[in-house]
Formats: structure tokens, sequence, C-alpha cells
């Protein structure tokens, strides 16, 4: 579990950097994509753990460590929102049709998770 909180925290912070950038390039927003599919699995992967915990009758008092996990990290939906905002302005300036296809896909692929 501590694993995959690290490589969680580590996408994090890419998009946290694609972010802090303020101008998006096609580029950034594959990148941006691809971090949020990682961290879209690696819950996925925790919530099953934690299912199949729970179905042996353990009680969330007795998993502390994966409690800590489901509290942690849940401030992504807003970071989604943001970058969304920016991509829709980014939609506005972009230059050529190309452009707008790729940042299209980018936020129909960011609104999905």
């Amino acid at each position: 579990m501590k694993e995959l909180d690290y490589l969680k925290d580590l996408y994090i912070d890419e998009i946290k950097k694609i972010n802090k950038k303020g101008e998006l390039s096609a580029a950034d927003a594959e990148g941006a994509k691809k971090a949020l599919e990682a961290i879209h699995l690696i819950d996925q992967i925790c919530r099953n753990e934690i299912d199949e915990y729970m179905g042996l009758g353990y009680s969330r008092s007795m998993m502390p460590e994966m409690a800590k996990y489901q509290d942690k990290h849940y401030s992504r939906n807003d970071a989604t929102h943001h970058m969304i905002q920016q991509l829709e302005t980014m939609l506005g300036e972009a230059p050529d049709e190309h452009k707008r296809r790729v940042i299209e896909n980018a936020i129909a692929d960011l609104q999905r998770y």
C-alpha cells in the first residue's frame, strides 16, 4: 500500500507541475491524461483491496493504513476541474483544428475521471 501511495504522490506532483506552467501544450495535456489514468487505476486497486478486506469481516478501524489512504488524497477533483478550465481557455485560443481536437480529447478524458 505504501508503494501505491508513493506512486500516486508522484503522479499528483507531475500534475501539479503541469498545472503551474500556466500554459498547457498538447504534450502536457497528454501527460496529464496519462497521470490521471494512472491515479484512477491506483485508486481502483486500493478500493479492491479494501473491498476484499471488508469481505473478510475486517472493520475499517482494523485497517489504519488503508483508512489513512482513503482520507488522504481527495482534492484531485479540484485539480481536475482547474485543469479543465485551463484547457477550455486554451481551446478558445487554439490556432488550428488539430490542436483544438487534441484539447477537446484531453477535456473529455479528464471529465471521464
